[in-house]
């Protein structure tokens, strides 16, 4: 009887130790093996799902490396968004520390536009007009814009009606 007790507390002992390391794989999976990264930033996907085949897959290393940067940018943007959102409930308000806040939010977002625009320019000068046009149709649609590009509107003091 002894031994029996003794033989099953061993058995359930290794079937939970089987158990313990088959979720510590699955976990341990999940961490180092994250998802892929998207092949473009996600700011610029727009212009990634609007190319012919062709055109994607000349920008597509391009756009990862992009992707790399703009992520670590974005990272510090997010950062100081965190330090502003957590200095505006601190009580009591420390105005100092939240004008300072905010100064490194606005430096971060202004850095994360610079790269930004500096490597949709470098894309974009990649692509043919009817692709760049192509880009710019997807982004219009994207935002739910229908008004024409802005260098097709008439100028601001323009009469309204033909003369």
């Amino acid at each position: 009887m002894m031994l029996l007790r003794k033989n099953m507390l061993v058995v359930a002992l290794l079937v939970s130790t089987g158990v313990n390391l088959f979720l510590a794989g699955v976990v341990g999976a999940q961490l180092f093996d994250g998802p892929e990264p998207p092949p473009a930033p996600v700011g610029m996907m727009w212009m990634n799902q609007s190319l012919d085949p062709q055109a994607r897959d000349r920008v597509q290393s391009q756009m990862r490396l992009a992707n790399e940067e703009l992520r670590q940018v974005r990272r510090q943007m997010l950062q100081a968004q965190r330090e502003v959102n957590q200095l505006l409930v601190q009580e009591p308000l420390d105005s100092e520390a939240l004008t300072g806040a905010f100064a490194r939010l606005r430096q971060a977002s202004v850095a994360y536009q610079e790269r930004s625009h500096g490597q949709l320019v470098d894309m974009m000068s990649r692509l043919t007009v009817e692709q760049r046009q192509q880009a710019l149709r997807r982004l219009s649609a994207r935002r739910g814009d229908e008004r024409p590009p802005v260098e097709r509107r008439p100028p601001a003091d323009a009469p309204l009606t033909p003369q």
